[in-house]
């Protein structure tokens, strides 16, 4: 693998603990000022978009999960890896 490859790995890993990071920030921020965020995510059910209102965040067996109010009331239980863009 040569040097520039190397340091792109590097990079992207960097950005994914920075991603990650800022993302947790931006929930967190959400939950405590009963906030709403418009969330796009994908799981075994197949894609979703919907408007949400965070309540909580957990982690369960080495994962994280944001806990929201989705329609209609309905909680809801989403991985954080499984969401694709959240505004």
């Amino acid at each position: 693998m040569s040097v520039s490859n190397l340091e792109a790995i590097a990079m992207k890993s960097k950005m994914s603990r920075l991603d990650h990071c800022e993302l947790t920030d931006h929930y967190e921020a959400a939950i405590m000022h009963h906030r709403y965020l418009h969330v796009r995510w994908q799981d075994q059910q197949g894609e979703h978009e919907q408007r949400l209102l965070p309540t909580d965040l957990r982690c369960d067996h080495g994962r994280d999960y944001l806990l929201a109010e989705g329609a209609q009331g309905r909680q809801l239980r989403i991985c954080l890896d499984e969401i694709a863009d959240v505004r």
